[in-house]
Order: C-alpha cells, then sequence, then structure tokens
C-alpha cells in the first residue's frame, strides 16, 4: 500500500504554503468534530463507516479544513459515541493533518485512549485485499500504525 506519491506531496506543500483563514460564523460545514459526529446519521451508516453521511460528512468538514487551515478544526475530541477504534482513526486523522501542514497538533490526540490494543482496519475495501492486517498496519502512515489503525493520511487529502 503505497502511502503517498509524488502528487501528494505537491499538494500538501500547496496547502502547507496557504496562510489560514478566518473561520466564518455562518460556516455551512462542521468546524470541529463534535460537529462533524452530528452530521453522521449512524443508524443509516452501521454496516459501512464510509457509507452515506459519514462520507458526505466527511467531505464537508475536510473541505472546509483545508480551505481555512485552522487547527480548531481539532480542538474538540472525537465524541465517546463513536466506537473507540473510530475514536483512535480521528485522533490519527487530527495528527496527521496537523503534522502534514505544520499545525500545531492537539494535545488530546496523544491521550492513551486513542491508541488501540488490536489492529484494526478502517476500509472495508483494504480488510478485503490479499494482505494480513499485520502487513497493512506496517504499511500504514506512522500517526495511523502507532494506534493500531491501518490508515493513510492521504485518503484524507482533498484535492
Amino acid at each position: 500500500m503505497r502511502t503517498s506519491t509524488p502528487l501528494d506531496e505537491i499538494l500538501w506543500k500547496q496547502y502547507r504554503s496557504q496562510p489560514p483563514r478566518p473561520i466564518p460564523a455562518n460556516l455551512h460545514a462542521p468546524r470541529n468534530y463534535v460537529e462533524l459526529a452530528a452530521s453522521i446519521d449512524f443508524d443509516a451508516d452501521r454496516e459501512d463507516i464510509w457509507q452515506g453521511s459519514r462520507s458526505a460528512a466527511w467531505s464537508s468538514f475536510l473541505h472546509a479544513f483545508f480551505y481555512f487551515k485552522s487547527p480548531s478544526f481539532f480542538d474538540e475530541r472525537p465524541p465517546e459515541v463513536l466506537l473507540l477504534e473510530e475514536q483512535a482513526l480521528w485522533a490519527g486523522v487530527a495528527e496527521g493533518l496537523c503534522n502534514k501542514l505544520d499545525l500545531r497538533v492537539p494535545t488530546w490526540a496523544q491521550e492513551s485512549r486513542y491508541f488501540l490494543v488490536e489492529p484494526w482496519d478502517s476500509s472495508v475495501l483494504y480488510s478485503i485485499l490479499d494482505s494480513s492486517i499485520r502487513q497493512r498496519l506496517a504499511e500504514s502512515d506512522p500517526e495511523f500504525s502507532r494506534r493500531n489503525v491501518v490508515a493513510r493520511i492521504r485518503d484524507f487529502l482533498v484535492a
């Protein structure tokens, strides 16, 4: 599983070069993890965490984050309504995006609750590949693999 491409690096560099923008009060997108979770229909998305409302909510959140480039999008912790595995994923996303864009990483992201005991694959697609979860974990970005989460930060890159 390749975690970066030359085109990814061009996009990361472009985003790093843009100054943060003020976030308007009337933003029609989730501006933190609490608002992101509130915009998800958990019952509808029970079978696959990347279907339906989650995909739309994440898209809206990430587009707003990359436009405004503010670490305040990660001031709130992932809500406890989420499975522990998903909370660990969201912590990895916060850490990974902040690292890539040279923003402050939220201190809550380093709390032990966001580090899983057993490996977890966040993607249904990748979980059916002909490789072991340990192999996929080894190929994950460090912000995720340290948490025992199979994921790549490039999957959260908005182009």
